[in-house]
């Protein structure tokens, strides 16, 4: 009778003291730690909304976290971003541009490693090419959004209407130009494309580099010379029309058949001619014979950093790992910006239909493009080269001078941000 009692007594502490165990991790579960952290992110209002609704879902998976957003146009962003990091106040997480990793992260300190947190966040999702476009000095610092490049869209009901075919190479587009009627334009071009594009001819009859990897320049004086005489003949031949006669009016009525967009903004300017019953397809990266190289650009269409005054990496982590490989995340967040380069989006995105944006994507991988010097997206250097164009657009001065000139402000210019 007494063992009898014992062995119930054994039983019923045993059982007691278990189930207070598991009420004890119910009530720790319950008490879990709300935690908030900041993200921020620039775009149009499709973008925000997709974001927004992505972060939602997040935070219904993950209650614990609250997600304080901030987001905005462009026009601006970069400044507001600047003080931020300059007084250690950024969000926990950030869309960040190409060209900061050069601006704030030289030495790859700048941004939060993501190494530290690859346990949450799968960097295994991303090939080596693709994690370097967000790495400096061997640091994991900004992953990657999606791969883009500035390419070449056509109005094809304006090409149907004068018979044109659709440009394959450069010669294609001076010949489109012979055939088109008054007003009508094969290609429309900013003072910022005008240089781009141009640059990108040059490279490939040179194979340089417009700024070298150590931030000095690659193009001479010569070099930057055939740049400006080939965009004033798109001019001359009128391929292009005057800066003074850019209007957006005249690419939704079909007058300027072609611009050159980011892959990531050609769905807009796709909508934009749907809505007049008129459509825009990806034209081919056309490529000089004997060329060195491609000459077109790639760069990440954005990236996502987390900061490094962070005190929650774990959770700005598990936010990156949901938005970027995350499949709710990912079709949440469609593709404003851009195809994503995850490998965990490949099925996500072979069940959607084939827009522009996939076929210049196509057309992109057919290439070898040429990984972009951050440099080249710094303010003061664009501010230089798109003087240039306006200069030689409105005949302020001769080909010979601008070149001269242009040089010379760039090789002081870049002395000073590349330090």
């Amino acid at each position: 009778m007494y063992k009898k009692l014992m062995t119930l007594i054994v039983i019923f502490v045993f059982v007691f003291s278990f189930s207070g165990c598991g009420n004890e991790k119910v009530n720790s579960t319950k008490q879990q730690e709300t935690v908030t952290i900041k993200f921020s992110w620039w775009g149009t209002d499709t973008r925000h909304e997709a974001t927004m609704s992505a972060v939602k879902k997040f935070q219904e998976k993950y209650p614990n976290i609250k997600v304080k957003m901030e987001f905005g146009e462009w026009t601006g962003f970069q400044k507001k971003m600047a003080v931020y990091i300059a007084g250690n106040t950024e969000p926990d997480v950030m869309q960040i541009n190409y060209d900061w990793l050069q601006l704030y992260s030289k030495d790859g300190a700048g941004f939060y490693d993501l190494n530290k947190v690859s346990d949450i966040f799968n960097l295994q999702n991303f090939n080596e090419k693709i994690l370097s476009y967000g790495s400096k000095n061997n640091i994991v610092n900004g992953v990657p959004l999606a791969s883009n490049v500035k390419g070449l869209y056509y109005n094809k009901t304006t090409f149907d209407k004068f018979g044109v075919p659709i440009p394959k190479t450069w010669d294609d587009l001076f010949k489109a130009a012979e055939k088109f009627g008054e007003g009508y334009y094969p290609l429309e071009l900013d003072s910022r494309g005008g240089w781009n594009l141009a640059a990108t001819y040059v490279q490939q009859k040179t194979g340089k580099d417009f700024i070298k990897v150590d931030g000095t320049i690659g193009f001479s004086e010569r070099d930057i010379k055939d740049l400006l005489t080939f965009y004033k003949s798109l001019l001359d031949k009128k391929v292009i029309p005057n800066l003074q006669g850019k209007k957006i009016s005249n690419f939704d009525e079909g007058k300027y058949a072609g611009t050159y967009q980011w892959i990531s903004n050609s769905e807009k300017y796709a909508k934009k001619l749907k809505d007049k019953n008129q459509e825009l397809i990806a034209g081919d990266l056309p490529v000089i014979d004997d060329a060195v190289n491609s000459g077109w650009y790639v760069k990440p269409s954005s990236l996502f950093a987390i900061s490094k005054n962070t005190e929650h990496p774990k959770e700005a982590a598990m936010l990156l790992e949901y938005l970027v490989n995350d499949t709710e995340g990912i079709v949440a967040m469609g593709t404003d910006r851009g195809l994503s380069v995850s490998n965990a989006a490949k099925e996500y995105l072979n069940t959607l239909d084939k827009t522009v944006q996939f076929d210049a994507t196509e057309k992109l991988n057919a290439i070898k493009p040429v990984l972009m010097n951050p440099y080249f997206e710094n303010t003061l250097i664009q501010n230089i080269c798109e003087a240039s164009i306006e200069e030689i657009t409105y005949d302020k001065s001769t080909i010979d001078e601008c070149a001269k000139n242009t040089y010379a402000k760039l090789v002081t210019t870049l002395s000073v941000v590349a330090k």
